[in-house]
């Protein structure tokens, strides 16, 4: 993979350097936003690391930016700030993970094999959202992205359908069946990813014990769900 490397700690640059090469990746290192920015526009890349604190500017306007010009390049911060509360941020920025500084060698070598893992597999997802509108926003994102989407009316449908279960299953939570297919999805080791409205964030726990990977609330930014879906695919 060619990877993007952004910190303006030298040390950090030259051991990610050291260890992604290793691993047989390209490395292009910057020491702030700006230049990660126009390497960004000029070259085609596949993974992103990318420091919060840069002398320049914010690391969140990075990934902003980068993101704009390539929607499902997966970016993951490497950040000392606090994860409680600059995680949440840098995914609705639209980061894929955060890893808290010190790096751990071992955390940056899984991170990156899952990363390239997922760039390699081509997802099939089985969506569950009576939200046309936001059922077609997503339909494109991940259909532009390779992946090959079936869309069912309500849960049992996926549930019962012959065809052989997809890696991913997006279905939103409020529609009857949906923890039953949560459960189908987690014995059939299917991805199970739920949509909740902001007003039943209270559900997200039934979920989760019943097997779901991750709830969202809707409305959902469909390339930071596709870079999701990916990682969770990879190490699934």
């Amino acid at each position: 993979m060619k990877i993007l490397v952004v910190d303006d700690d030298p040390a950090i640059l030259r051991m990610c350097a050291q260890v992604l090469e290793k691993q047989g990746h390209s490395v292009v290192a910057c020491d702030g936003g700006t230049r990660a920015l126009q390497a960004a526009l000029s070259m085609e890349l596949d993974l992103a690391l990318c420091d919060l604190n840069l002398p320049d500017m914010h690391g969140l306007d990075v990934i902003r930016a980068i993101k704009v010009q390539s929607p499902a390049l997966p970016i993951i911060v490497m950040s000392a700030m606090d994860v409680a509360i600059w995680g949440p941020l840098s995914t609705e920025a639209g980061a894929a993970n955060f890893l808290q500084k010190p790096l751990r060698l071992e955390m940056l070598r899984n991170e990156i094999a899952m990363a390239d893992a997922a760039r390699s597999q081509t997802l099939t997802v089985a969506l569950v959202d009576p939200d046309e509108a936001h059922r077609a926003r997503v339909a494109i994102a991940f259909q532009q992205a390779g992946a090959v989407l079936r869309h069912y009316e309500v849960p049992m449908q996926v549930v019962s359908a012959e065809a052989s279960p997809p890696t991913l299953l997006l279905i939103d939570g409020t529609l009857g069946g949906a923890e039953a297919a949560v459960r189908w999805a987690r014995a059939k080791n299917v991805v199970a990813v739920v949509m909740l409205p902001p007003t039943m964030a209270w559900a997200e726990e039934p979920f989760m014990r019943v097997g779901a990977a991750l709830v969202l609330g809707k409305p959902i930014d469909p390339n930071v769900l596709l870079v999701h879906a990916r990682f969770l695919a990879a190490t699934s």
